[in-house]
């Protein structure tokens, strides 16, 4: 079935139709790979496609789709995991493992991974070691320097105490 004048230059009117060639009403074959893509009555699917195998192609699309206030690239997914953020949970994380004394292996099971990612799927897991070596050895030493520095002041003000009250054992 031929495609009347009125559905024809509908069809064209978007800037994607420059990348692909229709074969039939409802496949078009990408100029760029020779792919076959459907698009039914919409081109997302085209745009799809140049934004997952052509995404020069598909950012040139979308520059010019854009006012020039908005021109920017689009990024290819959900944004990045704030660090700050990634930080502060994996902190959270071992508390809860140490406190509950959980085993360290918990992070690596496929159950618990499944948990996390449906929580947060942006969030990007490490391995047992490198969760021991950089988040539980980093809270170790802070609470070790937080320790340490209790205990000097607690030492340094109980021997400034003893100085100064030395003199009420003279009296006796």
């Amino acid at each position: 079935m031929e495609l009347s004048q009125h559905q024809r230059k509908m069809v064209l009117r978007s800037p994607v139709w420059k990348y692909f060639l229709r074969t039939n009403k409802l496949i078009a074959t990408c100029n760029l790979c020779q792919m076959a893509v459907g698009y039914s009555n919409s081109t997302s699917n085209l745009m799809s496609h140049l934004s997952h195998h052509h995404p020069n192609n598909y950012f040139q699309i979308v520059a010019k789709k854009a006012p020039a206030s908005q021109a920017t690239i689009p990024s290819l997914g959900p944004p990045p995991f704030p660090k700050e953020k990634q930080e502060r949970l994996f902190k959270k994380l071992a508390a809860f493992l140490l406190v509950g004394f959980h085993p360290l292996s918990m992070i690596e099971e496929p159950h618990f991974i499944s948990f996390v990612n449906t929580l947060e799927p942006r969030l990007m897991f490490m391995s047992r070691k490198t969760f021991n070596l950089n988040i539980i050895d980093t809270m170790y030493s802070q609470a070790k320097d937080k320790v340490k520095s209790f205990f000097i002041i607690t030492f340094t003000s109980f021997y400034s105490c003893q100085k100064n009250f030395s003199h009420w054992n003279l009296l006796q």
